[in-house]
């Protein structure tokens, strides 16, 4: 052919040169020979960026063969730091020559390639000491479709109707400088100093931190990240996530300790943490690629987090998944830093996992107005597909989703995890029957003040009278009570959960809503250390009393009902047995009622 058509993928950089004081705001321009083809949006604050198509990522290059093989240098990509004031100083470049393009495109963008950048001179400084910047992108030969997709997405984004982006994002774990380390710890002045991994931190003295106590360890895992990415393509606000430490986590490995790092899936992202190599209770350092900072999509989104053993060493190897859990983040306050620890678990069941381990995050949830997080929650959360090119990799990803059971298959797991399910949905029944047995008995629920006294009103009964009067008056009035009916269950279920004395467990009360939705701003929320502790252990003490006296009321009636089975077996045996000595006994006797042998059995039962 006498044309050029190729198809890149500009997909994410990794550890870009610093071109701020402490970050950068990078994006990339392509050039065929000097002639400039393709320039990025930029990504704010970051030296790991992520493009998707909304920002960039996809463009086609269309060429004669002279054209394109005329050019010196190939194709030239230059990611340059963005300043608003001053000038866009180039940070990186690489090159990559025809030969070498056209290889790529026979692997029709199915392979990630990662490659490695010349870091110039203008940058302040380098962003990691250990590894070197990257630009990871795909290529392919491009299709009519491809060309078709690409003008009609320029024009739809040209007239801002709607933004598009490819819910593809995937940052691999850092391996380079895992290594089976000779010595791990040593003694100093009597006391014990561990090695600190995967490595020290490489804007202080390397001896600094590259011997530390387990104290000092701990300081340092809990001190704030200085190495954040930005991942995700949603625009209602920002999920900031830390992952700190494990504890007690299971060996995975037969010859010595396991090699974790940590997996998080959360909407249309997938990152990875640095693989902390030989230990059961890693630290993750914060100048390492622990922090990260998702763009969220929906309010309900929840966050799926995994532990995992790097055994893809030679890119063979599956990795030994360890644990998983799940953050949901409904309820959580913005402008709130949060500490939490999880408890881990290959299973997604909830009856005999054993614990695989915890993992310790920090988390900050942050969005500009809350009136927009509202109305986001009111459309359902938005389906995504990540492609992953690497078998072992997809396989880490469906464990953090959905444990070591596959559960779309009817299989004995699957069957307990339904039934499982099917059991804690019992526990509603409890609630609908106090409901009921509330408004029927008029029993008070609403303290208020009256001259020093507390009074309970019984609100529930109030409303429910005042509408069956109405109701036998007007039956016209039925829709809209019915309507009136779902704001009253909800006003309802917003009360009952205010009476869990854990302010880990409340939500925002109504009036609060009300106030930040006139505001536009959701107040933050300060929980002191052990709030409320001993009125949380007696409200889950009862919980868990009557959670028990009603498996005791449900073993008892299970076996009343097997008792019941066994005795009517029982007559039921009795009868046949005396049937048959009847029948035996009327042989050869006569008998005058010819139905005598098709009623007797009845009769007789």
């Amino acid at each position: 052919d006498d044309e050029i058509q190729l198809l890149f993928e500009l997909v994410s950089a990794t550890d870009l040169p610093i071109g701020d004081k402490k970050t950068s705001d990078p994006y990339v321009v392509a050039y065929l020979g000097s002639e400039e083809i393709h320039r990025t949006q930029h990504i704010s604050r970051s030296v790991s960026p992520i493009w998707t198509v909304d920002n960039g990522s996809l463009f086609v290059l269309h060429c004669t063969v002279q054209e394109f093989f005329a050019a010196a240098d190939g194709i030239s990509f230059y990611i340059k730091d963005y300043d608003k004031l001053g000038t866009n100083v180039t940070l990186a470049k690489l090159n990559i020559a025809q030969p070498t393009l056209l290889e790529m495109a026979k692997s029709d963008g199915i392979e990630r390639f990662e490659m490695e950048l010349d870091e110039m001179k203008h940058a302040i400084k380098a962003s990691s000491k250990y590894f070197p910047s990257k630009l990871n992108l795909r290529v392919r030969n491009a299709t009519p479709f491809d060309v078709s997709f690409l003008r009609q997405l320029h024009s739809i984004q040209k007239a801002k109707k709607l933004g598009i982006y490819a819910d593809q994002a995937f940052i691999a774990p850092n391996t380079e400088r895992v290594k089976l380390l000779k010595r791990e710890s040593k003694v100093e002045d009597g006391v014990t100093l561990h090695r600190v991994k995967p490595f020290p931190d490489p804007s202080r003295d390397e001896y600094d931190t590259k011997w530390l106590s387990k104290e000092g360890i701990m300081k340092e895992a809990m001190a704030p990240s200085t190495n954040w990415v930005e991942a995700g393509s949603g625009k209602l606000g920002k999920l900031y996530l830390e992952v700190l430490h494990c504890d007690g986590l299971d060996n995975k490995d037969s010859t010595r300790k396991s090699d974790p790092f940590a997996c998080i899936i959360y909407e249309d992202a997938i990152v990875n943490t640095d693989v902390v190599n030989d230990e059961l209770s890693p630290r993750f350092m914060p100048w390492t690629q622990r922090a990260f900072c998702f763009n969220i999509q929906h309010p309900s989104s929840q966050v799926m987090i995994g532990i995992v053993d790097f055994d893809a060493e030679n890119g063979m190897d599956d990795h030994d998944p360890i644990g998983r859990s799940t953050i949901d983040i409904t309820n959580f306050r913005p402008s709130t830093e949060y500490l939490l620890t999880f408890d881990l678990y290959k299973s997604v069941l909830d009856d005999e996992r054993p614990k695989a381990g915890t993992v310790t995050v920090r988390l900050r949830l942050e969005y500009d107005s809350y009136r927009e997080f509202l109305k986001g929650s009111l459309a359902p959360p938005p389906v995504n597909y990540i492609n992953l090119s690497k078998k072992h990799d997809f396989k880490t990803s469906y464990f953090v989703c959905n444990g070591e059971e596959v559960l779309g298959t009817y299989d004995k797991d699957a069957i307990n995890s339904y039934r499982t399910e099917l059991e804690g949905y019992a526990d509603i029944a409890y609630y609908i029957t106090q409901a009921i047995m509330t408004v029927v008995l008029w029993r008070g629920h609403r303290e208020i003040t009256v001259f020093g006294k507390k009074i309970s009103l019984p609100l529930h009964s109030v409303v429910a009278f005042v509408m069956g009067v109405l109701l036998i008056d007007n039956f016209n009035y039925l829709p809209s009570f019915s309507l009136f009916s779902i704001a009253w269950l909800l006003l309802a279920t917003n009360e009952l959960r205010q009476r869990d004395p854990s302010p880990w467990h409340g939500s925002m009360t109504y009036m609060e809503m009300w106030n930040a939705v006139i505001r536009d701003k959701a107040p933050p929320i300060e929980i002191a250390d052990h709030e409320n502790e001993a009125a949380i252990r007696k409200y889950e003490a009862a919980v868990a009393e009557r959670l028990e006296k009603e498996k005791l009321k449900a073993e008892q009636a299970q076996e009343n009902a097997e008792k019941l089975e066994a005795f009517l077996h029982e007559e039921e045996n009795a009868a046949n047995a005396e049937l048959e000595t009847m029948e035996t006994e009327m042989k050869g006797k006569t008998t005058f009622n010819p139905l005598a042998g098709v009623l007797l059995p009845s009769r007789t039962f």
